[in-house]
């Protein structure tokens, strides 16, 4: 499970600035451990926002990654979890509705690499017009 716990605005909405930016704090809470066999090197984990906007179609930003390098490793619970802002290329963000998403990227010894989804793990927000207001899920 993947829950959005916070979401704030660093700055001010300003004239001067071209970027929209936003910081979003996840609660991450998942279990791996049965992806792990004696092939498996590591899993690389990450949590994407996607949303889509008229100008520039579909838009992926990343959140939040680790790298998982054994079994004991792979029950993730974590709160507060922030690594990268938010950012938008122009104005626009409140209002917009962003679909958060949990992908691994499995990383074997021997053999072909591949990536999933945690699609139990998947969770939709919408950014509030004013600016202040905190969470969400």
């Amino acid at each position: 499970q993947i829950l959005v716990q916070e979401m704030k605005h660093p700055q001010k909405p300003s004239v001067k600035s071209t970027v929209d930016r936003a910081v979003i704090r996840l609660k991450v809470d998942v279990d791996f451990t049965q992806v792990f066999n004696w092939n498996i090197k590591q899993l690389f984990v990450y949590a994407i926002a996607e949303y889509s906007t008229p100008d520039y179609g579909r838009n992926e930003v990343t959140l939040w990654d680790e790298i998982i390098t054994n079994k004991d490793e792979a029950v993730i619970k974590k709160g507060n979890v922030v690594d990268y802002y938010f950012d938008h290329i122009e104005k626009g963000l409140p209002g917009q509705q962003v679909n958060v998403r949990l992908y691994y990227h499995v990383m074997c010894y021997t053999g072909v690499t591949f990536m999933r989804e945690l699609e139990s793990a998947r969770t939709t927000f919408t950014f509030d017009e004013d600016r202040t207001k905190a969470p969400l899920n």
